[in-house]
């Protein structure tokens, strides 16, 4: 009778398991389609909290991922083209919307002040003084 009701418990146990999981894929998936890239990080890394051998979370994951390092270098692109095209208020934006778009984690850490050196090379080309092209504001 005990190893049935654990037996029970545990199919129950798994059953709520599962449905969390494609909650949280379906989440994660619709995130992703919007290019929210780090809302479908978070929700892929909660699904490999619960379980850690989900290969499924572990391919999300790594495709999200690859869609925020696609994103990232297409703006960097973008940046390039428009400070050779000399078109600098251009160029402000675009780096510092990689500035503003990128989170502040050790992962893309190296992109980020990149995209800060690159206004600081701006600053320099539009006769500006260093630190008065600001992207964030301080809070």
């Amino acid at each position: 009778e005990f190893s049935k009701l654990l037996e029970k418990r545990k199919l129950k146990e798994d059953r709520e398991v599962k449905k969390r999981l494609q909650n949280i894929f379906h989440r994660g998936l619709r995130e992703a389609r919007e290019n929210n890239y780090y809302r479908a990080m978070t929700e892929f890394n909660l699904a490999l909290v619960i379980d850690p051998q989900n290969s499924r979370a572990q391919y999300y994951l790594a495709e999200v991922k690859k869609g925020l390092t696609d994103h990232l270098k297409e703006l960097f692109s973008d940046g390039k083209y428009a400070m050779e095209s000399l078109q600098y208020s251009e160029a402000v934006n675009i780096y510092c919307s990689i500035i503003r778009f990128i989170k502040p984690t050790n992962e893309y850490d190296n992109d980020r002040k990149i995209a800060f050196e690159k206004i600081e090379e701006l600053e320099k080309l539009m006769g500006k003084e260093k630190g008065e092209i600001k992207c964030i504001k301080k809070s």
